[in-house]
Formats: C-alpha cells, structure tokens, sequence
C-alpha cells in the first residue's frame, strides 16, 4: 500500500493531518533551490573529505540486495560539521521545530542496495529527507500494515517518530536528513536523558 502523497502542501494542512496524526506522507513539488542540487559528486566528496567515494557509487552492480556485506554506505555523516552545512535550508513544515540538535542532521549517500534496516529514530524523533541525487524505496508499519513510497530528487518523506521504517536506495543517492521534536514533553526528557 502507497503512503500518502501531497503536492507541495500548506504548513497548517501538513502538521494537522499527517505530522499530529503520526502518519507519514511523500511531499511533492516543493520548491527548492539548494546549491547542493548544483554540486557535482566529486565536489561533494571532496568538501566531505571522503575522497573517490564518488567513484565507488559508479560501479557497476545490478541487483538490489539490502543485506548484503560488501556494500559501504556513508551513514549518519553529520552535516553540520561539514563544509556543506550552508548549502540547504529547512523546509517551511518543519523550520519552527523547537528541537532540532546538529547531532540530529546527517547527510546519507551510498550505492544501490546500500540500506538502513527497519527502526524507529531516536528519541521517537520525527524526521524529514530530501534526496538531493538518486531514488530512495521507503517502507513504514503502522495500523497493522506496511506501507511504501519511491522518493526521488526534491521529494520530500516525513516520518513520524513512533513509526518503524526501513530505507533501501534503488539507485546511487545522496538524501539529507533531520531529526526534530516539537512536543515540550519529549524536548524536556530528551535534555534531561
């Protein structure tokens, strides 16, 4: 079954129906001109001294196997740390979220069959990614079914943070990702952990 897909929804229509009801969704057709849309993969690598990881992505490997070893996949590279932390802005749905730690930013980029394995986020975060390069096959479980979506470049997946999920890249991709809370209550128990 698809998971919701929106086109380039209000704010208030988005939080109301899908960020509070804990239901995740594909946004479509969101306008964004971040210069990491620009940026060839050899610069990114270099800016994010990872050397020829770019070629790696180029390699030639045509079969879609999540579990398998041989598979390097930059993970969890924190985004603030690096040179490219001023080429992206937050998208309007989620740039007032009170919680939102730079250890909570990462940028993801791997070849094909490169994947995180079903999991909820941290803290029962919510979060937001945007595949700058590539194409990314989501899967969620929630109301006692699975749920899927294919993001592509300049889509936009939410994923509520009581929600488990698994991510596989179809293609070579390159995704940013940030973690947030808005909930004081979760804010305060996240400081105090």
């Amino acid at each position: 079954m698809n998971i919701d897909i929106l086109d380039n929804p209000t704010s208030n229509f988005f939080i109301k129906n899908y960020e509070k009801k804990s239901i995740p969704c594909l946004i479509k057709n969101y306008p964004m001109d971040w210069p990491l849309f620009k940026m060839p993969d050899y610069y990114i690598a270099r800016k994010l001294n990872v050397g020829n990881f770019y070629r790696y992505l180029k390699r030639d490997s045509h079969y879609l196997l999540p579990d398998k070893d041989d598979v390097f996949y930059l993970k969890d590279y924190l985004i603030t740390k690096s040179a490219l932390r001023d080429s992206y802005t937050i998208p309007h749905y989620f740039a007032d979220a009170p919680f939102q730690p730079d250890n909570w930013k990462w940028l993801y980029w791997g070849p094909p069959s490169s994947s995180s394995k079903i999991h909820i986020d941290t803290a029962l975060s919510s979060a937001w990614n945007v595949v700058i390069s590539g194409e990314k096959m989501w899967w969620f479980w929630f109301n006692n079914k699975t749920y899927h979506c294919i993001q592509r470049e300049k889509e936009i997946v939410f994923t509520p943070g009581n929600v488990e999920h698994a991510v596989c890249n179809i293609t070579s991709c390159l995704s940013l990702t940030h973690n947030y809370l808005r909930d004081a209550e979760q804010i305060k128990w996240v400081n105090h952990s």
